[in-house]
């Protein structure tokens, strides 16, 4: 009987981690203040958010909107993801991809900052919904759509 019980409360708890609620609302990469816990990841490109970065944001030589759309095309076809906000005119997307085994939400936002070559740029943050450490998810996260992205549209070399 006692196993029976123990085998309920697991079951009860995964449909209960299946069923955690996610951020929808995304950040505002100017006023953006990241927690004190491991579980964020930053790209920006200088001088676009207040947070300190992970790291800088690519540059790439096409026009923001362009590079949106690639973006949103790319993005949106991850496994677990879902679109949840996008937002052509602030050319900036909010999505939430939910981890594979008990479907935990972390949320991304991502917007495109147009340059005055006519290039574009992007910031990018990833953040757990939930938990202290992610165990370097967001940071995996972020760099290999990074890395999908740029496999399409190639980033300009530094400058």
């Amino acid at each position: 009987m006692r196993r029976l019980l123990h085998r309920l409360a697991l079951i009860l708890v995964m449909v209960a981690m299946t069923a955690c609620s996610a951020d929808t609302t995304g950040v505002e990469f100017m006023t953006l203040q990241r927690p004190s816990t491991p579980n964020t990841y930053l790209v920006c490109p200088p001088g676009r958010c207040t947070a300190t970065a992970d790291e800088p944001g690519p540059v790439y030589a096409m026009p923001a909107a362009q590079l949106l759309e690639v973006v949103r095309a790319t993005l949106s076809a991850e496994p677990r993801t879902a679109l949840v906000q996008d937002q052509p005119t602030a050319l900036r997307l909010v999505l939430v991809q939910r981890s594979r085994i008990f479907r935990f939400p972390d949320t991304i936002t991502v917007q495109v900052f147009p340059l005055a070559d006519g290039g574009a740029t992007l910031a990018m943050y990833s953040r757990s919904n939930y938990g202290r450490s992610d165990l370097g998810v967001n940071k995996a996260r972020v760099q290999r759509w990074l890395g999908l992205i740029s496999a399409q549209v190639a980033p300009r070399p530094a400058s």
